[in-house]
């Protein structure tokens, strides 16, 4: 999805919005906060884009998916849930080889449920 000049403008305008650019569009982190704190307490991601100004129609139902999912995982990261410290380096994946024990062959990151690929019919 491509934005127009206008679309843009009107965009950028809204306190939702950091910046934008005719393929992306880079949220306030007040509002990233705001909406993962609403969703966890059950608000719609597509309610409270709608009320921040960002018609779903214009921005794309597959745009504020993908936010949300990124948006949570970067919380994960953060808080040292995904590979906050727990994966293997590669020495250490190496001397567990040597001791007999076989590594995680992906880190928590490329083995995701929803990994292009990774189910196939």
């Amino acid at each position: 999805m491509t934005f127009t000049q206008e679309q843009i403008a009107y965009l950028e305008s809204l306190p939702a919005v950091a910046r934008a650019s005719a393929t992306r569009i880079r949220y306030a982190d007040d509002f990233r906060r705001a909406c993962l704190e609403r969703y966890r307490h059950g608000e719609s991601p597509t309610a409270l884009f709608r009320e921040a100004g960002l018609d779903p129609k214009l921005v794309g139902y597959k745009r504020i998916e993908r936010c949300f999912a990124r948006w949570k995982r970067q919380e994960l990261e953060l808080s040292g849930g995904i590979d906050g410290g727990d994966a293997m380096t590669g020495d250490q994946a190496a001397s567990a080889t040597s001791r007999g024990m076989t590594p995680p062959r992906f880190s928590s990151r490329s083995a995701g449920p929803f990994r292009k690929g990774r189910f196939r019919r």
